[in-house]
């Protein structure tokens, strides 16, 4: 099966920004000891919005496979960072989230697909 990328969108809240990016910092290093089948798990943020204090974070993410990208989501500190984000009101809005494969284009080896 062919790799699954995730690209997902969190907005945090007005002044949640700083512990949005605290707990993505925490699950990237979670996600990098516990998921031998993550294979990119990064954490990037929008630097050309209006409010750079609350600037959207871009999850870059991809998986072995789908089943992969699905067994993320029932990991223990998966599940654990969304109950935190709800129960602090750190998100603005409902994350947004695209799932993808590759068709076309060239990675790190610069081979095209």
């Amino acid at each position: 099966m062919p790799e699954t990328h995730i690209i997902a969108i969190l907005s945090p809240a007005k002044g949640k920004s700083h512990r949005l990016k605290e707990l993505l910092g925490k699950m990237c290093k979670d996600v990098h000891e516990k998921e031998d089948y993550t294979l990119r798990y990064i954490a990037t943020e929008q630097i050309d919005g209006d409010n750079p204090d609350d600037a959207d974070i871009v999850m870059i993410e991809t998986y072995k496979d789908k089943a992969s990208a699905d067994k993320h989501t029932t990991e223990p500190h998966f599940k654990e960072i969304f109950a935190t984000l709800d129960k602090e009101g750190i998100l603005g809005k409902a994350p947004w989230l695209a799932k993808t494969q590759s068709k076309h284009g060239f990675d790190l080896d610069h081979k095209l697909i």
